[in-house]
């Protein structure tokens, strides 16, 4: 992973050059090999390139951080030009529809979407729409679908999700793991036992992988597989963390284990949700722990949106 430090220098070094017409801000790939990136947001933009500087500076590794950020801005005015037209009008839905993604924001986050972005409540989080426009090691480009989107193709947002949902899991398969897995996958080592059975969700590319709640029959297949309930907690945009009852504490103790992660340990993009959810075998779905839920406060897995 690059510097901090170094990284964020960088940063501001390229926003100065691009002025503020363009939003830059820092981003990380989570996964073995954690990864920092550039992401760009043009005012007139509605495709968004991240740039990964492990590979970027890895090749120009003589430059000063002036030249590197002047590469960085050339890289961007390239990129935003190329890829421009294939998310411009008119663009077939019947090609869009197979590179759609659907991703899970926190609510503070989601605050901060314009007002023409598609967006939807699930549960306390909210559900935005990305076309894939490139996915490559180093870079990815995508394009926030918008409601010009919705009219242009002549769909409601109940299509786009079925649709997104299904692309998305086919493109970020789901990755289910015990922690002891994921630790020695990070270390490069056996497995580390851990006291208590943890299990974390997530997809293959470990990004934006919260999104797998989402994913038809994904959470009764685990509940089928743990046989019990369960107790989700959003750990982060990235991944969730899933707890059997049987060896859950409390639920006061989890909701505030997840609030001093997300004080302390994640930037403020990164953050899902500050309580813990359930998983009920029986009725099949996920609603929010604790005394809310026996408010009656739950959503039906099969009907992802609320109206």
């Amino acid at each position: 992973m690059t510097d901090s430090a170094f990284a964020n220098r960088l940063r501001e070094q390229v926003q100065e050059l691009l002025g503020t017409g363009v939003r830059v801000t820092l981003c990380h790939s989570p996964g073995g090999e954690e990864k920092t990136g550039l992401m760009f947001q043009g005012e007139q933009d509605i495709a968004r390139p991240v740039l990964y500087l492990e590979t970027f500076c890895g090749e120009k590794g003589e430059d000063s951080l002036e030249e590197l950020a002047r590469k960085i801005a050339l890289w961007y005015a390239d990129t935003i030009d190329q890829e421009r037209m294939p998310c411009a009008f008119p663009i077939e839905y019947s090609s869009a529809r197979n590179n759609l993604v659907v991703k899970l924001l926190g609510k503070k986050e989601a605050e901060k979407l314009p007002e023409q972005v598609v967006s939807q409540k699930y549960l306390d989080f909210v559900m935005v729409f990305d076309l894939l426009l490139a996915m490559q090691e180093e870079t990815c480009v995508t394009c926030r679908i918008r409601r010009e989107h919705l009219e242009k193709w002549n769909i409601d947002i109940k299509r786009l999700f079925f649709d997104a949902e299904a692309a998305t899991r086919r493109k970020f398969p789901v990755l289910f793991q015990t922690m002891e897995e994921v630790i020695a996958s990070l270390v490069n080592c056996a497995a580390i036992p851990v006291k208590e059975q943890i299990y974390v969700l997530t997809n293959e590319r470990k990004y934006w992988g919260a999104a797998t709640l989402l994913y038809k029959g994904c959470l009764e297949e685990i509940g089928n597989r743990l046989q019990e309930d369960y107790y989700v907690i959003p750990s982060s945009v990235h991944e969730v963390i899933l707890l059997p009852v049987s060896r859950a504490p409390a639920c006061d103790r989890i909701n505030q284990m997840i609030q001093e992660v997300n004080e302390t340990q994640l930037k403020e993009e990164e953050v899902l949700g500050d309580t813990a959810y359930y998983y009920d075998r029986v009725k099949k779905e996920l609603r929010k722990a604790g005394s809310d839920a026996e408010k009656g406060g739950t959503i039906e897995t099969d009907n992802h949106m609320e109206n």
